[in-house]
């Protein structure tokens, strides 16, 4: 980074040595600087598909900002690659098994597929919506119901924000609760002028996801299985 100041008969600029934590490339330069290039120099190969992703050997490092995840079926393989980290001056804290990672809870039992869940954001939304105790439904949305604008319609009595709400269950939707992708798409289409059918169908889902409040993402890697996929 660089500072000017222009004078009567000159510039001077000051050249910014160090990156300093607060400015608004900071996080980009420790990213590319120490991290990318600390992981390369103990053997790790960014992935090309997505940049916060690296492989050595049988071992997977995923990371966000300064947050990461080892994974692994080899236990010493990890230790090492987190001391050798540590032996080039990364500060890393072990916590251990991982039991929640970015608000995403993961529900490990040996024997048993592992479930990712989000009861806490879900716990949030059913805050925000205001919503009664004990009012539970069994679907995401009605059967066979699409929303329309319906212009003619009362506008949204503004119980709750909407807007706000939608953006949460997006980000549910993407990470732990495929199964309303369709009904948080459809009400995410009236978010500029929502009406009032709009406001019912998001507390209808609401009473869903009480439901499913617990509920999430298996996994259970079976080497004999595979995809199969066919167009849309």
């Amino acid at each position: 980074g660089v500072m000017t100041q222009k004078g009567d008969s000159q510039t001077h600029v000051l050249k910014l040595m160090k990156n300093i934590y607060g400015q608004k490339q900071a996080g980009h330069v420790w990213n590319t600087t120490y991290l990318v290039k600390g992981l390369k120099q103990i053997g790790f190969k960014q992935s090309t598909v997505d940049e916060c992703v690296f492989y050595c050997g049988k071992t997977i490092f995923a990371c966000y900002v300064d947050n990461g995840i080892f994974a692994g079926p080899d236990l010493e393989d990890i230790e090492q690659s987190i001391h050798q980290l540590r032996e080039h001056g990364f500060h890393i804290e072990d916590k251990g098994d991982i039991k929640d990672y970015l608000g995403i809870h993961l529900c490990q039992t040996p024997g048993k597929p592992t479930k990712l869940f989000q009861p806490h954001l879900i716990d949030q939304l059913i805050s925000d919506v205001h919503l009664p105790a004990n009012t539970l439904k069994c679907t995401p949305t009605l059967s066979m119901r699409i929303l329309q604008c319906n212009e003619d319609e009362p506008d949204f009595d503004g119980c709750f924000h909407y807007c706000s709400v939608i953006g949460k269950l997006n980000f549910l939707e993407k990470s732990t609760q495929p199964d309303i992708a369709y009904v948080v798409h459809q009400c995410a289409h009236f978010c500029e002028h929502p009406k009032q059918s709009h406001g019912d169908a998001v507390i209808h889902l609401m009473k869903y996801l009480a439901a499913m409040w617990n509920e999430g993402i298996i996994l259970d890697p079976q080497s004999e299985k595979s995809f199969k996929v066919f167009v849309d």
